[in-house]
């Protein structure tokens, strides 16, 4: 099979790089696309000077792709985001749908604060499950989430025309 597309992979993190886990699991898409694997700025082999904020780690973003592009002549690419990468993938696609076949997404953050609460609340249960309570007391003190919302978030309504 002839390579005909290219594909981002836009790791977690911030400041986590998966091109190992992307070789581990995933080495099959090389047989058919042309795998990019981006270190973000300050991870992996990339390095970082100055302050890091999400307006830049798009624009750096844009122009990987935007090199892609012209490098192999296609106009759409696929970008496939993981967690924090995800995110970021998403902000993209949305400004730039022009410049994406498609977009895969993997471990999205839907309420990164509600999975911190699953989570803990996941362990605290195997804790206890498993007669593990004390090992849970020391983790506790590193881990519980700060703040546990009482309520659920409500959109707000459609303001009503009178």
């Amino acid at each position: 099979l002839a390579k005909q597309q290219n594909t981002i992979m836009v790791h977690g993190g911030a400041g986590m790089p998966d091109r190992a886990l992307v070789q581990a699991y995933n080495s099959e898409l090389a047989d058919c696309y042309t795998v990019v694997c981006w270190d973000q700025r300050g991870s992996g082999f990339s390095t970082m000077r100055g302050r890091l904020t999400i307006d830049l780690m798009l624009s750096d973003l844009a122009a990987v792709v935007d090199c892609l592009r012209d490098k192999y002549h296609q106009e759409r690419i696929v970008i496939a985001g993981h967690s924090w990468g995800a995110y970021l993938a998403l902000r993209y696609v949305a400004a730039h749908q022009d410049r994406v076949r498609y977009y895969i997404g993997t471990g999205q953050h839907i309420s990164p604060f509600q999975g911190e609460i699953d989570r803990y609340r996941f362990v605290r249960a195997e804790a206890q499950k498993r007669n593990k309570i004390a090992l849970f007391g020391c983790w506790i003190l590193l881990a519980r989430p700060t703040v546990i919302p009482t309520r659920t978030w409500t959109p707000p309504r459609k303001p009503t025309s009178r």
